[in-house]
Order: structure tokens, then sequence, then C-alpha cells
């Protein structure tokens, strides 16, 4: 999960608490609900949807800080590279026919990969789309990486001038 993904969940939970908040102010203003019913509908109905909510938007950014402490523990290589080959992955797309009538189409998901040869080594490493449209084969430059249980995941690569 980006960082960027991770702020927007964040965001969107405290949102849906705020929202909360705001229901449950409306709730006692409009009804008029005595004391003795406040305890019930705060832990009857309240307190459940605010714990739903709160682990459908949180739980997404705890397992992000796990990953990323997990992947502080590799060492970066950086290393003179060059790029070899560009492709592209393309999945998904269609639509199934679950019955009665339903229809469910599934969304197209393009990765963008770029290999690049280094240390006598040629690995595939999967882009972002931005670097992927930069890039050309025989570009030349410096690879930051990092190996992860035997896969590679990209930090940098800058090209020479």
């Amino acid at each position: 999960m980006s960082e960027k993904r991770f702020r927007a969940l964040r965001g969107w939970s405290i949102f849906f608490l705020i929202m909360l908040a705001i229901a449950v102010f409306v709730t006692f203003i409009l009804f008029g609900i005595r004391a003795e019913r406040m305890i019930f509908v705060l832990w009857g109905t309240i307190v459940p949807i605010a714990i739903v909510m709160g682990l459908i938007f949180v739980s997404p950014a705890i397992t992000q800080r796990f990953y990323l402490n997990y992947q502080d523990r590799f060492p970066e290589y950086t290393a003179q590279a060059r790029v070899i080959s560009k492709t592209t992955d393309i999945s998904g797309g269609g639509t199934s026919y679950i019955g009665d009538g339903v229809i469910a189409s599934h969304d197209i998901v393009t990765e963008h990969y770029v290999s690049f040869s280094f240390n006598h080594r040629r690995e595939n490493f999967l882009v972002d789309v931005s670097l992927y449209n930069v890039l050309k084969t025989n570009d030349t430059g410096v690879l930051t990486y990092k190996e992860i249980d035997g896969d590679f995941l990209l930090i940098d690569f800058e090209p020479d001038n």
C-alpha cells in the first residue's frame, strides 16, 4: 500500500468518526433521548458501528506500517544499470454472469515492468507508469533497489544525461 493510499484511508476514518459524532449529537437533540436511554443507544448501536468502521479503515493503515517496517529491514543496493526491455501485463476485464440477470464487471489492471541489466544479472522490476513512460531501451543510470524474499523492489532509477 502506498503512502498516498495510507493517508487517504486515515482521512476517511477521521471523516467517518466525525460524521458518527455529528449523528450522535443530532440524535440526542432531535429525539431528546433521556440519560438512562443514552447508555443503551451508545453501547447498543453507535459504539459497535464505530468499532466496525475503525476496523475497516484503520486495519489497512496498520498493515501498511508493519509492511513498511518489514521492508526497512532489508538493505538498499546501488548499481550501474542498463534498461534491457519494457513490458506490460494487462489482466482483468470482462464480465461474469452470476445468475438471475446479475452481471459483475471486472476492472482492468495494467502493470508496467522494466528489465534492468546490472552486476552481470538481469531482473524485472514493477515500476510506476510515469517512470515507465520516461525510460527507453538502452538507457543507463544508477539503479537503487532492495531484494526482499527473492523479489526485487525498485527504489529509484536515475538515468545518466
